[in-house]
């Protein structure tokens, strides 16, 4: 009989460590970490000034779980159903305008209130952001493009993608009261800038969806960071680029001063020739470019 309770005694406790192996399993496996699935749990992320991060919206993967410096993500989450995009009836124009707000933002907002036209701003965190409260109150969309538009900084690593990219959907949130999900990469989804890490576009362009962002390319460009150094080329080279589509996103930048005189010529030409100008929201057209990294 003593040996019977012993053996039971003894199959009770290798019952228990079979159930602690089996927990500690499932912890490890929730704890893992794979931005590639967007499964961000138990990593700890080391915000620069240890910026406070709460209640992320419409980012459901955190699920409200607060983040802050060398805080850990507690709540793990496969990747979040993607939304489909919704092409709008009739010839429509969505202007974008990246890098900013700068010295000339506010004269472009006055230009889009003559003409109730919205537009979409992907702003940095290192531009005037106590202007980012006007455009949001204009009925304007707001989206990200970087914290630090460093190449080498923010294309580092994915986990040093999304540090910036959370940074500044935070800083959005601090000055508008908007979680927005509207992304732009630097350099676009077509960058090679990034090839200094190989094939790090091609994981970042599928983990920014799997964790619930929307992120646009476009299909117009005005050149206003290339050859256009003058308002009549820029016009000319967008009125070229919509003219021959249904449904155009143009690229400009809002720190170009003759990028933005020459908005309100291709307001003027668009309203004439039957175009409504549309900001972007998650359901948008992303114009998607192919993948070079």
């Amino acid at each position: 009989m003593n040996t019977q309770k012993k053996w039971i005694v003894t199959a009770m406790v290798l019952a228990v460590i079979l159930a602690v192996l089996v927990v500690g399993l499932l912890l490890a496996a929730r704890n893992a970490y794979d931005l590639r699935t967007a499964r961000m749990t138990g990593k700890s992320i080391a915000i620069e000034g240890g910026t406070k991060f709460t209640d992320f919206g419409a980012a459901a993967w955190i699920q409200g779980k607060e983040l802050t410096a060398g805080a850990k993500i507690v709540t793990a989450m496969a990747p979040v159903d993607r939304v489909e995009a919704v092409y709008p009836e009739g010839k429509v124009i969505y202007l974008t305008f990246d890098d900013g707000p700068g010295a000339d933002t506010k004269r472009l907002l006055e230009v889009l209130a003559k003409y109730d036209v919205k537009a979409t701003f992907f702003v940095v965190g290192t531009a005037d952001i106590s202007m980012l409260k006007d455009i949001a109150d204009q009925g304007h969309a707001i989206g990200v493009h970087a914290y630090h538009h460093d190449y080498k900084e923010i294309y580092a690593s994915e986990e040093a993608y999304f540090e910036d990219l959370l940074a500044m959907q935070q800083l959005i949130y601090d000055h508008t009261g908007v979680y927005t999900t509207l992304v732009r990469f630097p350099g676009g989804g077509s960058n090679t800038v990034s090839r200094f890490n190989p094939g790090i576009m091609s994981r970042l362009t599928q983990a920014v969806q799997d964790m619930g962002f929307r992120y646009f390319d476009w299909n117009v460009d005005s050149n206003d960071a290339g050859g256009a150094k003058d308002a009549a080329t820029v016009a000319a080279n967008v009125i070229a680029g919509c003219g021959v589509r249904r449904v155009s996103v143009v690229l400009q930048h809002d720190t170009k001063g003759y990028s933005v005189d020459a908005v309100e010529r291709i307001i003027l030409w668009g309203l004439a020739n039957g175009y409504t100008f549309l900001p972007m929201d998650s359901t948008s057209p992303t114009m998607h470019h192919g993948i070079n990294n």
